[in-house]
C-alpha cells in the first residue's frame, strides 16, 4: 500500500480518526494529520504556514481502474494518480450533493454532507512511495 498527501489551506470536517471509502475504485483510507497533533501548530511548524492540514490517502488497490481515466494506478502519472484519487474522494465523500464546506473540502454520512472544488493544484501534492 502506499499513497498520497494533500496539503489543504483550510480544514476539512471529516471523522476523527480514518476514513474508509469503500465504495472508491481503488479502496482508498484516509486521515487527516493535523488533528492527530494537538500540540503543534500545523502551519507553523510544517511548510510555509498557507497549509492547515495534511490529507494523507492510501491507495490498496493498484489493478483495477479508475474513474477518471479509466487506468489502474499503475499505469498512471503521478499527476494522474493525484487528480484521480481527489476524483474518486469527492465521488466517495459527496453523497448527498449539498457541498457545504470551502474547497477543498469534505464531510461524510452523519459526520458529512460534500465535498466541493476541483482537484488541487500540482503542488502541494506528493505522492510517497
Amino acid at each position: 500500500m502506499t499513497g498520497i498527501q494533500f496539503y489543504l489551506t483550510e480544514r476539512a470536517p471529516l471523522v476523527h480518526g480514518h476514513l474508509n471509502c469503500i465504495d472508491s475504485a481503488w479502496s482508498l483510507t484516509a486521515i487527516q494529520q493535523a488533528e492527530h497533533w494537538p500540540s503543534r501548530d500545523f502551519p507553523a511548524d510544517y511548510g510555509d504556514g498557507t497549509a492547515v492540514d495534511c490529507l494523507s490517502v492510501d491507495i490498496s488497490e493498484w489493478d483495477k481502474p479508475g474513474i477518471l481515466y479509466g487506468k489502474t494506478a499503475k499505469q498512471c502519472t503521478r499527476e494522474e494518480v493525484a487528480r484521480e484519487v481527489w476524483a474518486q474522494l469527492k465521488a466517495s465523500l459527496n453523497d448527498t450533493g449539498r457541498p457545504c464546506c470551502p474547497t477543498p473540502s469534505c464531510t461524510r454520512g452523519s459526520w458529512t454532507r460534500g465535498w466541493t472544488g476541483s482537484a488541487p493544484r500540482t503542488p502541494p501534492t506528493r505522492t510517497s512511495c
